[in-house]
């Protein structure tokens, strides 16, 4: 199963970026930080390379010129080893009144990053983790034979291709035993560059008296092992979130090496030992290793797949800017810049596309009441049309926004989005300005104009941020340990929000003879506007890592891997518990949990899957179900029906990503259909957003907004994606503002569309 090869490609030039720099035309964005930014770019020669040139604001600042120099030389001296990109040239450009602007150009590498290929598709086999070892060890020792240190190697600074591991961002290097700082600590938020590094990949002689320490080639071998750690299990041994408590981890705790390989275990830990003598030779260590020789050969089948489909789609490769910009330049341009989905824990379907038809048919048929007879419901829409009708935005701000779901919501005038880096930005929702940013992590729930989320540390304590300005505080001990949980902060409704913990005491005191599923779970519910906890449950040891959970109509549903359960939201008690089918539903093999979704709304609740169960919140009674059992033997074990959207006694749901279905609420019978050729968000993906004119499907391709008219059951307009996207297109709307706003994040950037007064839209 495998990702969207074009997530791995460049993304858009943005209105404000040059059309060439030194003759080499930009085709694309490959990244952007507080330095520079890194385009695509087509040499005179015809040749892709990588360009890197500062802002022009650094060109002016003495200490960041000097950084970039020293990037140059090292990209030089490097270019001629194995697992660095060449370094192709080097110049200034004098683009204005001011000093002329440095650039450099290496060999494009094209392929993800280990960062981006684990957030796809999880945590690596051991075979795969030791070979990708083995080949970074390898690499280290040759750089270190140059009498060089990296210091910052990390899982965004590796390449992946089936050849080698590309090592990249040399800008940090230095001579072994310099503590002279020539980097900052990535997301440090002081203002200046205090540590060279990144905090999660750190070693501790990088943050000794005064910041700094002596680093040499033993630097390099700490952050290798962090780097294997995460590889197998998607997270370094300190965390990750706010610098300062990575840091006091680092200093004061030990590594957390649950889920590495047992046999792996040792090693890891002798690489990430404090005292930097004790840690193993680079040499010594791709010995241990082992591993496959031919580095592809010991990728795991998703990741290979993935760069192979990003290998042909190299050849397509042109110019392409935003909606406010021209492209120029020569070269066909990408005309499938669709988002792409993050695939992560839940895997998209493999060969939906080629089921789609035949499938999402049989699944309709299975829809019909007994008895029924010819097409279902009212003719099937049109395929959107390639043109848009799509009102105008009202404003579009460039955001780099989170690969992994989060918060998207308007809470009271501010939209609160999930930004790279694990932060949340609070835009102003009218204007698009940014209000404020915060380092607190992915994910959470948004309730009572907060957000609220797990965090890496405290870990018994969530954090809750102030919608309105920003503000962050947390809550008192809870009494359950969150850090074990993939999404711990599961559901919210009214001032309430529920989390699921392990036990604390368990956790803490008997982890090593009890496995995490081992371990007992505690449900929690907190009133952030009271802040105080209201109650908690145990729930008992589960071998699911993640919390799927809705709140609505008086109770919090928990969805597990085999049973739907109710706890009344007055105090935590039982309402009801359903089984579910186990016998027809695939299993994740690492987390264990199933590709199901539960939504509460307007009085009902809905699981689906690779079945329909319609239930009353009250007591759990079945309205109507269409069991797992029964949706035949197409793509056995996968879910077919995604999330849920409940609105006017209408259930709204997409199939197999190509056809959404609306059924009566209170019986099995369909309303109307409709059917699109643009790909649909795969099961159990984001439920449709509902508002009184329009349903807006949850998409994943080229088209970042499908606007369904709700009387004619037909396309009314479409709205094109901004560029290659993170994990699909994420919709929300604001009905008090006077022109009813549909906000819109795709790609790297959030958009404002007035749909004009309908009334009180419904969402989900």
């Amino acid at each position: 199963m495998t990702g969207d090869a074009r997530a791995y490609l460049p993304g858009p030039l943005l209105a404000g970026d040059p059309e060439n720099i030194a003759g080499h035309v930009l085709l694309g964005r490959l990244g952007a930080g507080g330095n520079g930014t890194v385009y695509l770019a087509r040499t005179p020669g015809g040749r892709l390379v990588a360009l890197k040139s500062p802002h022009p604001a650094r060109a002016e600042d003495p200490s960041a010129s000097a950084r970039f120099r020293r990037e140059t030389e090292a990209v030089r001296a490097l270019g001629a080893l194995p697992c660095f990109p060449e370094a192709v040239a080097a110049g200034t450009e004098e683009d204005g009144p001011g000093p002329p602007r440095p650039w450099l150009a290496t060999a494009f590498v094209l392929g993800p990053s280990l960062a981006a290929a684990v957030r796809a598709h999880g945590p690596w086999p051991e075979e795969a983790v030791r070979t990708l070892g083995r080949h970074l060890a390898t690499a280290l020792a040759t750089l270190h034979g140059t009498g060089l240190v990296h210091r910052d190697v990390k899982p965004s600074n590796i390449l992946l291709t089936p050849a080698a591991p590309q090592i990249i961002d040399v800008g940090v290097a230095a001579l072994a035993g310099d503590t002279g700082d020539t980097g900052g600590v990535e997301g440090a938020g002081t203002g200046r560059n205090d540590h060279p590094g990144t905090p999660a990949y750190m070693a501790p002689e990088q943050t000794g008296p005064g910041g700094l320490g002596e680093v040499g080639p033993a630097t390099d071998v700490f952050a290798l092992g962090a780097v294997v750690t995460y590889a197998a299990t998607g997270r370094p041994p300190y965390g990750e979130g706010d610098p300062g408590e990575v840091l006091y981890r680092l200093a004061h705790e030990q590594p957390e090496l649950a889920g590495v390989p047992e046999a792996l275990r040792p090693l890891v830990a002798a690489c990430l030992a404090r005292d930097p003598a004790r840690r193993p030779a680079p040499e010594a260590l791709a010995e241990r290793l082992g591993g496959a020789a031919w580095f592809g050969g010991g990728l795991p089948a998703p990741v290979l797949a993935d760069l192979q489909a990003s290998t042909a789609r190299a050849g397509t490769l042109g110019v392409r800017r935003t909606a406010d910009g021209e492209g120029t330049g020569t070269g066909p341009a990408t005309t499938g810049s669709a988002p792409g989905r993050r695939i992560g824990r839940r895997r998209a379907l493999a060969g939906a596309g080629a089921l789609a038809v035949g499938g999402a048919a049989g699944a309709a048929w299975l829809l019909r009441p007994a008895g029924a007879t010819g097409e279902p419901g009212a003719p099937g829409g049109r395929p959107p049309s390639p043109g848009g009708g799509a009102p105008r935005p009202l404003w579009a701000r460039k955001v780099e926004l989170s690969p992994s779901a989060g918060p998207f919501a308007v809470l009271g005038d501010t939209l609160v989005v999930s930004g790279g880096d694990d932060a949340l930005i609070g835009l102003d929702a009218r204007r698009g300005t940014v209000r404020w940013r915060r380092a607190v992590g992915a994910g959470g729930q948004a309730v009572a104009g907060r957000v609220v989320r797990a965090v890496p540390s405290p870990v018994t304590r969530l954090a809750v941020v102030e919608a309105a300005d920003g503000r962050t505080w947390y809550t008192e001990d809870l009494g359950a340990d969150f850090s074990w949980m993939d999404e711990a902060v599961c559901a919210a409704d009214g001032d309430t929000v529920y989390a699921v913990g392990h036990d604390w005491v368990e956790r803490r005191e008997r982890a090593r003879e009890h496995p995490v599923e081992k371990l007992d779970r505690f449900l929690v519910a907190y009133d952030v506007r009271a802040r105080r906890r209201r109650w908690r449950v145990r729930l008992g040891p589960s071998d699911s890592g993640t919390a799927v959970a809705a709140a609505g109509s008086g109770v919090l549903v928990l969805l597990e891997a085999d049973a739907v359960t109710a706890f009344r939201a007055r105090d935590g008690s039982r309402a009801w518990r359903r089984e579910l089918s186990t016998e027809a539903v695939e299993k994740d093999a690492v987390f264990k949990d199933t590709d199901r979704a539960v939504t509460v709304a307007d009085g009902t609740v809905v699981v689906t899957g690779r079945g329909v169960l319609v239930l009353e919140p009250r007591d759990g009674r079945t309205i109507w179900s269409l069991d797992p059992e029964e949706t035949g033997k197409e793509m056995p074990g996968k879910p077919l029906y995604g999330r849920a959207a409940v609105h006017d006694g209408s259930v709204h749901v997409v199939i197999l990503g190509r056809e959404m279905f609306v059924t009566e609420r209170d019986r099995r019978k369909m309303r109307w259909r409709w059917r699109t050729s643009e790909p649909l968000q795969q099961p159990p993906g984001q439920a449709p957003l509902v508002t009184e004119r329009y349903v807006f499907p949850p998409t994943d391709g080229d088209t970042a907004v499908i606007a369904v008219d709700r009387r004619t059951h037909r396309t009314a307009w479409t709205l094109p994606a901004s560029g290659p996207g993170l994990d699909g297109t994420r919709l929300t709307t604001d009905t008090t503002a006077p022109a009813h706003m549909l906000y819109v994040a795709d790609t790297e950037s959030v958009r404002a569309l007035p749909l004009g007064a309908q009334g009180s839209g419904g969402g989900s």
